[in-house]
């Protein structure tokens, strides 16, 4: 599914990261508001940045929020952050393994015993790094028209995809090439990854997030949505290609689910 959305910009530079109370205004990176203005020419209905140097930072906007009411956009409202969370599943993980809890190393078997097999798929042989890197030739079934039906062509914006079942229907494929000989991104590696935290944890991939990465960070305006097809205070709106609004959608095949 290819959509239009609120296009984010980030940009971060210094020593080490200030506390939200330490940050001061201070002037944008040079070029960063025309290369905003120029994404909505080349036809992102908006924009927002953010941009940070030691304790100043910068916040930029340009274009709409909204299409149909015409409403500005502007650097305080919410948007999905989509795949970017993959950053988050794989900064977990590599806290297990510091822990040592797992290993990169070990397969995706010993953690997920049968999850993986059939059609020549075999979690024995695909290691949970590989899955971080995109490397285990796994199938990635969200490639798909049919996969978002129930979203663009049936409206069911609330139609929840359990993980698990995502990861079914990738295994009903071949695998794209044997792990570790080739590359392809795949958002079922992460649907795989967000399970070995589970797994080794005992709890939601979402809590784990949430208690080792956003709390520590101070991220107090991001959360983790599980189903809720709705993005709740002022935000970015996303569209397809036809400019159709579809903003509202459970994010659940992307495995955001309840614990």
């Amino acid at each position: 599914m290819a959509l239009w959305a609120g296009l984010c910009a980030v940009a971060v530079a210094g020593t080490g990261p200030a506390t939200a109370g330490e940050r001061i205004p201070g002037p944008p990176p040079a070029g960063l508001q025309q290369a905003l203005e120029q994404s909505v020419a080349d036809g992102f209905p908006g924009a927002v940045a953010y941009a940070r140097r030691g304790e100043r930072e910068s916040r930029l906007a340009a274009g709409l929020a909204d299409t149909a009411t015409g409403e500005r956009a502007r650097p305080d409202q919410r948007f999905r952050i989509a795949s970017n969370t993959k950053s988050f599943v794989s900064a977990v993980l590599l806290q297990l393994e510091g822990e040592g809890r797992l290993s990169l190393d070990d397969s995706v078997e010993k953690w997920l015993p049968g999850v993986v097999r059939g059609n020549g798929n075999d979690g024995r042989a695909i290691a949970v790094r590989q899955l971080l890197s995109h490397t285990s030739g796994i199938y990635d079934p969200t490639t798909e028209p049919a996969f978002f039906a129930p979203y663009l062509e049936r409206h069911q914006w609330g139609h929840v995809y359990p993980p698990r079942e995502v990861v079914a229907r990738a295994v009903r494929h071949k695998p794209l090439f044997a792990p570790g000989t080739g590359w392809s991104y795949s958002n079922t590696n992460y649907l795989l990854a967000g399970l070995v935290i589970e797994a080794v944890t005992h709890r939601a991939a979402s809590v784990e997030i949430q208690r080792r990465v956003l709390a520590p960070l101070g991220l107090k305006d991001t959360s983790f949505p599980l189903t809720d097809p709705d993005i709740h205070g002022p935000h970015l709106h996303g569209y397809d290609l036809s400019g159709r609004d579809v903003t509202r959608f459970s994010p659940s095949y992307a495995g955001r689910r309840a614990p």
